[in-house]
């Protein structure tokens, strides 16, 4: 069955009214129509998790919308495991990408492709090469909730994809240890990856415990694991020295050069493809 996320709450008929970019979405990209059924995941404020498989019952092409009844209530949990069963998108791992600002045009993608790779967290760095006013793009933070939910409609992810607000690395950094304290060294793993080749080493021995791919390590026990990825300018040589101080190894990929958003989306699928197959 098609799955749907939403933030409209059900009226007190059991019926969602869904217009504008909602309806664009189940009119024109899922197509649907009158009698279909779409398995419906509500998340908002005041019903936090909410799950339904609903049918459509009206539609009106001429206002644009689109009326939606209950047929049967699940909940969250067996929700969000509907979600997870049904998607490619139920991971073993906790992904993290640490992105230094870019342009917000280009942030924008990242935030896109990072939310359809499952990654649970995004967090932005000002650093040494961001462009002055970058930052402010993410003061709009409705149009990157937007982002944000259409994406995970579009791929069906069961991953809450969360933007934080733009921060210095040290700060950063300090989330990443917040977040992996209580992981041991073989349950977590953080890579950068840098335009250079100085203190970088193969992706393989930066994913494999102690740095040996033969070991046949089993990376199902990785629970977390952070990727660091620089902006338009990359990453200057202090702040790559910051990130290996902090534990994370750094990655060279012998590639043509790449852009900071196709690095991003690179980087990650490389590091899932690994540890998740």
């Amino acid at each position: 069955m098609r799955q749907f996320v939403c933030e409209t709450p059900l009226d007190k008929n059991g019926l969602l009214v869904l217009e504008k970019k909602d309806f664009h979405y189940l009119r024109n990209v899922l197509r649907l129509s009158v009698g279909d059924m779409i398995n419906v995941r509500i998340e908002n404020s005041s019903e936090k998790i909410f799950g339904a498989n609903m049918t459509i019952c009206k539609i009106d092409d001429a206002r644009k919308k689109i009326v939606l009844q209950k047929c049967a209530e699940i909940s969250s949990e067996a929700s969000a495991k509907n979600f997870g069963e049904k998607n490619s998108c139920a991971l073993n791992t906790k992904y993290f990408l640490f992105q230094f600002l870019p342009k917000p045009q280009k942030l924008e993608l990242i935030v896109r492709q990072a939310t359809e790779c499952g990654v649970s967290f995004v967090v932005p760095i000002v650093g040494k090469y961001t462009q002055g006013g970058c930052e402010k793009t993410l003061q709009n933070a409705a149009r990157y909730e937007r982002i944000v939910r259409e994406a995970r409609q579009q791929s069906g992810s069961a991953v809450e994809t969360k933007i934080l607000p733009a921060q210095n690395l040290d700060a950063a950094l300090e989330f990443w240890r917040r977040e992996t304290c209580d992981f041991s060294a073989q349950e977590k793993r953080a890579l950068v990856l840098y335009e250079r080749c100085e203190n970088t080493t193969a992706f393989g021995n930066a994913i494999f415990a102690n740095g040996s791919v033969s070991e046949k390590f089993d990376l199902k026990k990785i629970k977390a694991c952070a990727l660091a990825v620089g902006c338009e300018g990359g990453i200057s040589p202090a702040e790559f020295a910051r990130l290996l101080d902090a534990g994370f190894c750094g990655v060279h990929f012998n590639t043509n050069i790449l852009r900071c958003e196709t690095a991003a989306l690179y980087g990650m699928a490389a590091v899932q493809s690994l540890i998740e197959n």
